[in-house]
């Protein structure tokens, strides 16, 4: 009886955990799909002034770096180079959202959500192509990168820490 009930609990606690994160998920890819509408941040990747894309970046994504904390950062693309990156990620990191970026260009898509591990460590990666309204053409894309943080291991009455993790691919 006391395995049926630590049975239950710990799955009612994934799936709490899990719903969490794909609601985490969905609001902030719309809040990435709708920064990269941002007419400012349009007309400063269209420039093509890496310094004041990244001032602008800074400014228009302050909000969602604060909510994703230490360790997230951005990197925008065009289809055949990176137009600015922010220095709050890790070059592993990086370098997996410019790719992803750059897929979601390739591919037609208008966003794209990806967990990996850059670097060795878990990260998810939002990435929304940036669209010229006014040519109606895709001009770059930004990729959100955000570090994967794991609830606190669950203690069971022995002693024994049941943690949570992240299978990836």
């Amino acid at each position: 009886a006391y395995l049926d009930a630590l049975r239950g609990s710990l799955e009612a606690r994934i799936d709490a955990v899990a719903q969490s994160q794909l609601e985490a998920s969905a609001r902030a890819l719309a809040e990435t799909e709708r920064l990269v509408r941002s007419p400012r941040l349009i007309a400063t990747v269209l420039s093509g002034d890496r310094e004041d894309l990244l001032q602008t970046a800074a400014d228009e994504l302050r909000t969602a770096l604060e909510q994703a904390g230490e360790g997230a950062g951005f990197v925008f693309v065009s289809d055949d180079a990176e137009l600015a990156r922010s220095h709050g990620i890790t070059p592993a990191a990086g370098d997996a959202a410019a790719a992803i970026a750059r897929s979601v260009i390739r591919s037609g898509d208008t966003s794209r959500v990806v967990r990996t591990a850059a670097g060795g460590r878990p990260v998810e990666i939002l990435a929304a192509a940036i669209v010229d309204r006014s040519e109606d053409t895709v001009v770059g894309a930004l990729a959100l990168v955000r570090p994967v943080r794991f609830p606190e291991p669950l203690r069971l009455p022995d002693g024994t820490a049941l943690e949570a993790g992240l299978a990836i691919e």
